[in-house]
C-alpha cells in the first residue's frame, strides 16, 4: 500500500506498536494566541557583515526587570540573549554559514523556515521562530529543550502540552582568548569519588567528549546534532511524545541523532553530515549505552532514506523516498 503524500509536519496515522501508546495529539503548527507588544528593528555588524532582524521585550519580573533580544539570523532560527552584546548571535550566524556549505546541512537549516508549518510560540517576540538558541550559562548543558511561551512575569513557560512546544538549543558561546576554555557538565559520581567533567569549550570546538577522546569536535557538527534533535521534535518523531520506558527514550532519541544502529540510514543525522563533510563517523553514544562500530558511509547511498518512524519501532517501511521539497512529505512509504 502506498502512503499518500502528506502537508508537510504531519506525521502518518498508523496503529500504535504494542508497546507503544500514541499520545493524543495537537495539530502541528497550531498556536496559543498570546500576542505581546515588542520592538522590532534591523541590526548590522559592520566589521562581519551580518544583518539580521532585531526584537527586544522587557517584562517587569517578580524581583527585577527580564529582558530578552532575540536576533533572527537565518528564516524561521531566533538567537535570544539577555543583553546587547551581539557576539553570540553573530557566532551562530557564522556558524550556520558553515553548516550551509554541506548539502544536508543548508537543507536542514531550510526545513525550519516558517512557511514549513512548524509550530512556534505565539507572542509577537518569537513570530514565526520555529527553532530558537540561548546562549549557555556555566550551571547549564548543551542540550536541545522546548519551551511554550512567556510567563507574564517574563519567566520561561514549559507549557503542560508537548505537541504546542517549540524547541530550544542550549548551545555554548565560543571563548575569546586563545587558551581558554569552558567547562560542559559537572562530571560524574565512581563509587563515592567525584570525576570532574572532561568535556571543555575551546576556541577550535569541543574537547574531551567521551565518544571523541582524541579529537576536537568543530562546532558545526555539534550544532548540526541539535538541530536534529529540534527538528524530529517539530515532526513529532521524537520519542518523548510515546509512552517509552524512561531508559529508552535516550536511546531511541540519540539512534535518530547520530544515525547509528536502527539509524543508520537517516536523511537527517550526524553521520549523514560526517559522511558529506568527509568527517570519521561517529560509532557510539556511551552514555546512552550505544555502540554501532560497523557503521559505514554505505549506509548513506543518497537516493533512498529510512522512516525515522521505524527507528522507534512504531512502523516497519521497507522503503521511503523523500520528495525534493521536504522530509515531512514521505511519498511512496511501502508498508508491509
Amino acid at each position: 500500500m502506498v502512503q499518500p503524500k502528506l502537508p508537510f509536519g504531519v506525521v502518518a496515522a498508523r496503529p500504535p506498536h504494542p508497546a507503544t501508546v500514541v499520545q493524543p495529539k495537537r495539530p502541528l503548527g497550531a498556536l496559543v494566541q498570546r500576542s505581546q507588544a515588542v520592538d522590532v528593528d534591523v541590526e548590522v555588524d559592520s566589521e562581519k557583515g551580518a544583518k539580521f532582524e532585531r526584537r527586544e521585550q522587557v517584562w517587569e519580573g517578580k524581583r527585577k526587570p527580564v529582558r530578552a533580544v532575540v536576533h533572527v539570523v537565518a528564516p524561521g532560527i531566533g538567537v535570544e540573549v539577555p543583553n546587547d552584546d551581539v557576539s553570540f548571535p553573530l557566532f551562530i550566524h557564522d556558524t550556520l554559514e558553515r553548516i550551509r556549505k554541506v548539502p544536508i546541512g543548508d537543507q536542514l537549516i531550510r526545513e525550519f523556515h516558517p512557511k514549513r508549518g512548524f509550530r512556534r510560540p505565539a507572542e509577537k517576540l518569537y513570530e514565526n521562530i520555529t527553532l530558537l538558541i540561548e546562549p549557555m550559562a556555566d550551571t547549564q548543558l548543551l542540550e536541545t529543550k522546548s519551551f511554550y511561551g512567556r510567563k507574564l512575569d517574563g519567566n520561561w513557560d514549559p507549557g503542560k502540552d508537548r505537541w504546542a512546544r517549540t524547541p530550544k538549543i542550549v548551545f555554548p558561546n565560543r571563548p575569546t582568548d586563545k587558551g581558554a576554555s569552558l567547562t560542559i557538565g559537572k562530571g560524574k559520581m565512581i563509587g563515592f569519588k567525584a570525576i570532574p567533567s572532561s568535556v571543555k569549550v575551546t576556541p577550535d570546538g569541543i574537547t574531551g567528549h567521551d565518544d571523541f577522546p582524541k579529537e576536537t569536535c568543530g562546532f558545526e557538527e555539534v550544532l548540526f546534532h541539535e538541530f536534529c534533535h529540534a527538528y524530529y521534535f517539530q515532526i513529532g518523531a521524537s520519542p518523548e511524545y510515546y509512552e517509552m520506558p524512561y531508559q529508552v527514550v535516550g536511546m531511541r532519541e540519540e539512534m535518530l541523532v547520530c544515525g547509528l544502529s536502527a539509524g543508520r540510514g537517516l536523511e537527517y543525522c550526524e553521520n549523514h553530515y560526517r559522511v558529506q563533510s568527509d568527517l570519521p563517523l561517529r560509532t557510539s553514544y556511551k552514555s546512552q549505552g550505544l555502540e554501532d562500530k560497523d557503521v559505514s558511509p554505505e549506509d548513506w547511498p543518497g537516493k533512498t532514506f529510512v522512516h525515522p518512524l521505524t527507528v522507534l519501532g512504531i512502523l516497519e517501511i521497507k522503503e521511503a523516498k523523500i520528495l525534493t521539497e521536504g522530509t515531512g512529505n514521505w511519498d511512496e512509504a511501502i508498508y508491509p
